[in-house]
């Protein structure tokens, strides 16, 4: 039996050892070459991965099949340092294999898929480097029709594709990541999605690369090249995203029932996007609890009942409710800037769709400071009272901070237990 290595102890030399890998993924090169290249990434017992080429002038042995899932020994390839824009693996090496390479099928060293699904909250926060492909498990939700990509997009720097998809994926605590599928992909999407009897349909985007737009993500998208969509009930990610699913479906089923009594302490309509906007709320309980609530566009209330804020709804039955960490923060306010009109700010602002803001401090009793930036109708207001307050020390209440227009506010109401009680504890100037 020949001696082998492992891919993560290969290192550039004259001489490569024997590894024995599985192909996780083959596809045809899209550079034009004639024939075209074979690419590959393959996967060690260990978990490592690689990409590897096969050259157009390098013959593959006869009756050598290389099909996803099967087991090789490989012996003799060169090792170069990996490149591209977007790569398929995290290595920093990459396979070429030469005319004298052996390939050996062998039986499998492990089970495992090489599959490595990313954490929602990673994409999200922008830590999963759009560089790498990833993996991603999840739910569909929001697909979309089938499209003529020539009539929604009439460029022609289309790719080539001829279709395409827009779809949302979800996982367990329903963090939504808007997709993108293109060409054979989005048929084979669009083809499980009409064809499923399932309640929930779940999926594994393999291979997908990560599209940013100016500080925020836009959406994760497919190459037509190597990227894939599974639809395997066996994958070993597919069924605990179903057990999780099933367990949450039991707790919302058991809570259908249950019956809440809240006050209604803020609201507000949700802004941007081109649906008719959510009502948002912030509830809170007899014993202090708080909690935000949405009220889909969609749902009509009974006839007779409106959200006022400080109502108390006696009962709220068969709601999805998820709960928020709201802060609020009391201070004496000091260093207050000028009222800015954003379109003078450029585009670095992050807060494009609010055309006002405005910057302050905050202090407590300790004088410890608090740098603050107010956007949008609570920066109009800091302003005027700012302008019309005759008091020596304007206290103020900051409520859900930072500034998300509509629903955080700066209240300067002195009957306020929280502005009287800041305002005991500082020396007030003699008239």
């Amino acid at each position: 039996m020949s001696t082998y290595t492992c891919l993560f102890a290969l290192v550039p030399c004259k001489k490569q050892p024997t590894i024995r890998v599985k192909i996780v993924r083959t596809w045809k090169s899209s550079i034009a070459t004639n024939p075209p290249r074979t690419c590959l990434v393959i996967g060690d017992e260990h978990g490592t991965t690689i990409e590897a080429t096969i050259p157009s002038d390098v013959t593959v042995p006869f009756g050598v099949n290389l099909n996803e899932g099967d087991w090789f020994e490989i012996y003799d390839f060169k090792l170069i340092h990996a490149s591209g824009l977007i790569r398929t693996t995290r290595n920093k090496y990459h396979i070429i294999l030469t005319q004298n390479a052996l390939l050996t099928k062998i039986h499998p060293m492990t089970e495992f898929n090489f599959l490595c699904c990313v954490n929602y909250e990673t994409i999200l926060r922008g830590l999963s480097h759009p560089k790498f492909c990833i993996d991603l498990c999840g739910a569909l939700f929001h697909v979309g029709p089938l499209e003529d990509i020539n009539q929604v997009q009439p460029n022609p720097s289309n790719g080539g594709y001829q279709s395409r998809i827009l779809f949302t994926i979800i996982n367990s605590d329903f963090d939504e990541i808007n997709c993108i599928a293109y060409g054979t992909v989005a048929e084979k999407l669009y083809e499980n999605w009409l064809s499923s009897t399932e309640k929930i349909v779940v999926c594994v985007l393999k291979l997908w690369r990560i599209q940013w737009g100016k500080g925020h993500l836009t959406h994760i998208t497919n190459f037509e090249d190597y990227s894939d969509i599974l639809f395997d009930p066996e994958i070993t990610e597919i069924q605990n995203f179903r057990t999780m699913f099933s367990v949450l479906s039991e707790l919302q089923r058991k809570s259908e029932d249950a019956a809440i009594r809240v006050k209604i302490i803020s609201k507000w309509n949700t802004v941007g996007g081109a649906r008719p906007p959510h009502c948002q709320m912030i509830l809170g309980d007899e014993k202090g609890s708080t909690m935000e609530a949405t009220l889909p566009f969609e749902v009509l209330l009974p006839e007779g009942i409106y959200l006022e804020e400080a109502d108390w709804m006696v009962q709220l039955r068969s709601l999805h409710l998820i709960s928020i960490i709201c802060v609020d923060l009391c201070g004496a306010m000091v260093a207050l800037g000028e009222l800015q009109q954003l379109e003078e700010l450029g585009p670095g602002e992050i807060f494009s769709y609010q055309n006002t803001r405005m910057e302050f401090t905050l202090v407590n009793t300790e004088l410890k400071h608090l740098k603050c930036v107010a956007y949008g109708k609570e920066a109009v207001t800091l302003n005027e009272y700012n302008l019309n307050s005759r008091a020596p020390v304007n206290v103020c209440v900051l409520r859900y901070i930072t500034n998300l227009e509509s629903s955080s506010q700066v209240l300067f109401d002195q009957d306020m237990a929280e502005i009287q009680n800041f305002k005991s504890k500082i020396p007030m100037p003699a008239n």
